[in-house]
């Protein structure tokens, strides 16, 4: 057994040595090798191999480190390396490394404590090909060229512990790519001004973001994932604000989950799915307020399940529309003061709010101009195979044009205790032939500005006395 400590050595600061492949400054190879350094400075000047690092554990060697500096090495600052090597750091900063702050590869483990990673050449924290990284309490990935926090490759686990940061790196965040690879990142961890997503799951990895995360101002999506059997979990009160494109994404066949109050303000999208086989759910009382475009959106054969008391407010246009996919709205989900419609379904989207007690609320603005309508409605469908399902005692008040229209052949379904009221235009609206408005007799129209009812052009409104 080999032991060897190094406490309070200011600067250690040396060419890898060469008689190992990938080797490094500070050594621990083969089982029962240790390395235990406190206080120090280790700089790596690089030498003969084509890879080194400034602190290595490898073939079941133990490195420990605390309160270090790690900085210059063409590999990573501190790495782990196959079956039994484990590497632990705490309150170390690990810089300017070609490759990676901290590292965990080849079924090699490694822990970090409040630990800095910054302006590393790829990552700040990796599990790799089969590594398992832990890091806890307010890790920080800093500046990094490609990402934050990094599961990648089959089965490789990264484990980020509560409070934990990733700022200002190059791609993502938190990534999690390759099949059957984890990524678990802790309560209270947040993401902000990465070059791409905040949390992403890509190739069949799996990412679960504990309570309270956040996704904050970067170049593309908040909290995304992408491909075939590719998963994203949030817990609840998570949030993606200011994100350039989306704050929630499924695409490409993957699965998005959204625990409870998720939060989705002042992005490109709030809540939007892609794609043929992509689905994003939610629990209940989700919010997607003053984004840019839609609130909850799923297009192109994708499918959005929306919560009970889901609520979608000034957002730039429509609160919530399938176009070309589906959506399913839980009972009692609001549409309040989008400046488009409520509630749409176009391009032969689905949208099924059956379960009721659906509000749209102040929605429209004059700037929109639809075929069939001088602005926008609460309830909306058109076009060819586009079906809109409004269930039992639903309401629409105050839209800038109608409560419920259709026009372009689209289809609408309207359950019992329909309330239409103070809107600008009608109650119910239907233009166009095959434009079709199915209401149950027991509506309630009151104090619409143009009156009750209005169909033309071959439209229909069916099942309620024209009288009202």
């Amino acid at each position: 057994m080999a032991a060897w400590t190094a406490a309070a050595c200011w600067w250690l600061r040396a060419q890898a040595c060469s008689w190992f492949k990938d080797a490094a400054v500070v050594l621990a190879h083969g089982e029962g090798s240790r390395v235990r350094l406190e206080g120090c400075k280790i700089e790596s000047l690089g030498g003969t191999c084509s890879s080194s690092d400034c602190v290595l554990a490898r073939r079941g060697g133990r490195a420990e480190l605390v309160r270090c500096d790690l900085s210059g090495a063409s590999g990573s600052g501190l790495r782990s390396e196959g079956a039994g090597s484990y590497a632990c750091a705490a309150r170390t900063t690990s810089q300017r490394n070609g490759c990676a702050g901290f590292a965990a590869e080849l079924r090699g483990r490694l822990e970090a404590d409040e630990c800095t990673a910054q302006h590393n050449d790829v990552v700040g924290f990796l599990a790799l090909q089969g590594g398992v990284t832990d890091t806890s309490r307010t890790c920080v990935a800093l500046g990094n060229t490609m990402h934050g926090f990094a599961a990648i490759g089959d089965s490789s686990r990264l484990t980020a512990g509560a409070g934990c940061r990733a700022d200002r790196n190059g791609k993502h965040g938190f990534l999690v790519s390759g099949t059957a690879s984890q990524l678990d990142v802790g309560p209270g961890c947040k993401a902000e001004r990465n070059g791409i997503t905040g949390f992403s799951s890509v190739a069949g990895g799996r990412l679960q973001a504990g309570d309270g995360c956040e996704a904050l101002h970067n170049a593309d999506c908040g909290f995304a994932a992408d491909g075939q059997g590719s998963v994203l979990v949030t817990g609840p009160q998570c949030r993606a604000k200011g994100n350039k494109e989306v704050g929630f994404m499924a695409g490409g066949g993957a699965s998005v989950e959204l625990g409870e109050h998720n939060e989705a303000d002042v992005n490109g999208n709030g809540i939007a799915v892609q794609g043929a086989g992509s689905k994003l759910s939610t629990q209940a009382v989700c919010c997607a307020r003053g984004n840019k475009s839609c609130g909850f959106k799923a297009v192109s054969s994708g499918v959005l399940e929306a919560g009970e008391r889901c609520y979608a407010a000034g957002n730039a246009d429509e609160g919530y529309v399938s176009s070309s996919g589906t959506l399913v709205i839980g009972a009692g989900s609001q549409a309040h003061v989008n400046m488009s419609h409520g509630f749409y379904a176009t391009d032969g989207g689905m949208l099924d709010g059956s379960a009721g007690k659906l509000h749209a609320k102040g929605n429209g603005g004059t700037h929109r101009s639809h075929a069939g309508a001088s602005s926008c409605h609460g309830f909306f469908c058109e076009g060819l195979l586009s079906r809109l399902l409004v269930g039992p005692c639903s309401k629409s008040v105050g839209s800038m044009s109608s409560g419920f229209a259709v026009s372009k052949q689209g289809d609408m379904i309207v359950a019992s205790g329909a309330k239409p009221s103070e809107n600008m235009d009608w109650g119910f609206y239907a233009s166009g032939r095959r434009s079709v408005i199915q209401v149950e007799p027991d509506a309630r129209l009151e104090g619409n500005h143009k009156g009750g009812i209005k169909a033309e052009a071959g439209g229909k409104v069916n099942g309620i006395p024209k009288a009202k």
